[in-house]
């Protein structure tokens, strides 16, 4: 299942987003995907401060594991 692959519960710190994209996670506490993957992207632009360059980032990784389908709308 889709919910339940591995790339989803690998370390952000350990994957190969950009220094960019690892730091904004870790300054609102996101250490997986699966963690990002909780909120809409209204609310990751919103509240936690992401900005449509990171969003571009998370979307091309899940592109790449054919995830994008798991982002809220």
């Amino acid at each position: 299942m889709e919910k339940e692959h591995p790339i989803l519960t690998e370390l952000i710190d350990n994957s190969s987003f950009s220094e960019e994209f690892k730091l904004k996670c870790k300054t609102n506490n996101f250490k997986t995907l699966a963690e990002i993957m909780q909120h809409d992207p209204d609310k990751l632009l919103n509240v936690y401060g992401f900005n449509m360059h990171h969003l571009s980032e998370l979307i091309d990784m899940l592109d790449q594991y054919q995830l994008s389908n798991l982002i809220k709308e």
